[in-house]
């Protein structure tokens, strides 16, 4: 029974990892259509709210489609579309975490995409909840040296001082 509960859970696990990896991938195409078209200077203000409330009558019940959250799509996409070296896998990178940490994120490093993927890939490397993301994204004393230098302050603890290599993987705890 163990077993059976184990795997099962793993698979819930496997589950919520690709539908995120495709709502990312969906906030980035918004992202992308909004920007390209131009629509929130051609319709406006009420784009936003609009866009919304259409689609909200559309997919009644789905979450993830508020008027802020298509903003913070646009923001990310905007973001990350300069990161012309290796757009593709920024992009996959970005679909391995969950889009409240990129929120988080995006909030914190909204002009400078080379410090947001820093965190991105912090986050993936040691795991990150939410919750560290942002003790580390509100320590910015320690994050400055870090990001400027890929040199950690001595408070932080060892396990997190390694620099990102794309070739590691996830380390879970």
């Amino acid at each position: 029974m163990k077993e059976l509960t184990t795997r099962y859970r793993q698979s819930q696990i496997k589950a919520a990892v690709k539908v995120n990896s495709f709502l990312i991938e969906f906030y980035w195409g918004l992202g992308s259509d909004i920007v390209s078209l131009e629509v929130d200077y051609k319709y406006g203000g009420k784009f936003y709210a609009t866009l919304s409330a259409d689609l909200r009558k559309e997919m009644p019940g789905i979450e993830g489609l508020s008027e802020s959250n298509i903003r913070y799509a646009k923001r990310f996409y905007q973001l990350y579309a300069e990161c012309s070296r290796n757009l593709q896998q920024v992009v996959e990178e970005l679909c391995r975490i969950p889009w409240g940490h990129h929120i988080r994120i995006i909030n914190k490093c909204s002009n400078n995409p080379n410090k947001a993927l820093f965190y991105v890939r912090q986050t993936l490397e040691y795991g990150w909840s939410r919750a560290m993301l942002l003790n580390f994204l509100d320590n910015q004393a320690a994050n400055q040296l870090a990001y400027q230098n890929m040199s950690y302050p001595d408070f932080i603890p060892p396990k997190w001082k390694v620099p990102y290599h794309p070739s590691r993987k996830l380390k879970r705890n």
